[in-house]
């Protein structure tokens, strides 16, 4: 009979310390809406929130940074970030969903973490702070279109609010979603079949591989295209650079030796030993000709970087060329010029 006391004791104290070790966590969701609020406050800027809590972020920087908590790498710019995870519609959306925004032209330029309540927590441009925004669907020249969701599995738990700030985020996650639609009716909003848009790509001079977020691809199926420097200028082989960033390039041919390049709201044409293009119907002079050697179309660095809008980094040591898409700094542009509208 002691036997039997002392083992049924002993199994009664064993079994706390067997679930002694499982948490309770809140929604995926919930603690998502909880990190963005600790940002709240932080300048915009364009240091991507490197330095934590309170640092110069912008709005791509911000979900960049509130995901980053949580363990999922995303891309540093809206554009991107809005083809990441699956399409939900605004009146859909729960908290720790990404809120894309649409300008008129179509194209997506600004993105924020929604918190539940039809509100968001975003940076919203030059000399403002990150904030919270309400009812936030149609800001005139800048439009909600849809949420992205993200499926995160993550024990990460956001350090405590302020209790007025994790009650009013308390508040919004428990607060039904009634967004509106109206504000989209005629507009074509969907995303477009998605393209391959990478944040970075590096080119090493007379190597004929290149680094594609991390990734090495051959600039040509051949092995013979690489980039090269003539005349002091630094030329890149155009079709495969082009196409990794996701523009469309036509070789027209003819007298002159016409290509056409399209580029999400740049259309340019160009043609072989001219010193100019036509960019969106205007004539823009450039450095240096576009030159074609052992078959191949090369173009000057700089006519890239400066008419796509792409940043230009240089290493003299490696003699590497690193492009990536500058996507948010003409955005961010836009926001100081134009502001939002409310």
């Amino acid at each position: 009979m002691k036997k039997t006391i002392s083992l049924i004791l002993a199994f009664m104290l064993v079994i706390p310390s067997v679930f002694a070790d499982e948490v309770a966590y809140e929604p995926i969701g919930d603690r998502i809406a909880k990190e963005a609020a600790h940002w709240i406050g932080s300048p915009y800027g364009t240091s991507d929130g490197c330095e934590g809590y309170g640092s110069e972020v912008d709005c791509s920087g911000l979900v960049l940074q509130v995901y980053k908590a949580f363990g999922i790498e995303l891309p540093r710019n809206s554009a991107l970030q809005a083809k990441v995870g699956e399409l939900v519609q605004l009146n859909e959306m729960i908290a720790g969903d990404i809120v894309c925004f649409m300008y008129e032209d179509g194209s997506i330029g600004h993105v924020g973490i929604y918190i539940g309540g039809n509100s968001m927590i975003h940076s919203p441009r030059p000399e403002k702070t990150v904030e919270i925004s309400s009812y936030f669907e149609d800001w005139g020249s800048i439009k909600a279109v849809y949420g992205r969701r993200i499926a995160v599995e993550s024990d990460y738990i956001p350090e405590q609010l302020p209790e007025e700030l994790e009650t009013q985020v308390l508040k919004s996650i428990s607060t039904p979603n009634s967004l509106r639609m109206n504000h989209l009716e005629g507009i074509d909003y969907m995303p477009k079949v998605d393209i391959n848009d990478p944040m970075e790509l590096i080119l090493q001079i007379g190597n004929p591989v290149m680094t594609v977020n991390g990734e090495d691809k051959p600039i040509d199926e051949s092995g013979e295209v690489f980039p090269i420097i003539v005349n002091n200028r630094t030329l890149l082989p155009l079709r495969k650079v082009a196409e990794e960033f996701g523009a469309e390039v036509n070789w027209i041919g003819g007298e002159n030796g016409e290509i056409n390049i399209k580029y999400g709201e740049y259309d340019l044409t160009l043609w072989i030993g001219q010193e100019y293009i036509m960019s969106n119907g205007i004539s823009v002079t450039i450095d240096s000709a576009p030159v074609i050697l052992e078959g191949r179309t090369y173009l000057p660095i700089k006519f890239i970087a400066d008419e796509f809008g792409w940043n230009v980094d240089w290493n003299d040591n490696e003699k590497t060329v690193t492009l990536s898409a500058n996507q948010d700094a003409y955005y961010d542009d836009y926001y100081y010029n134009y502001g939002y509208g409310y």
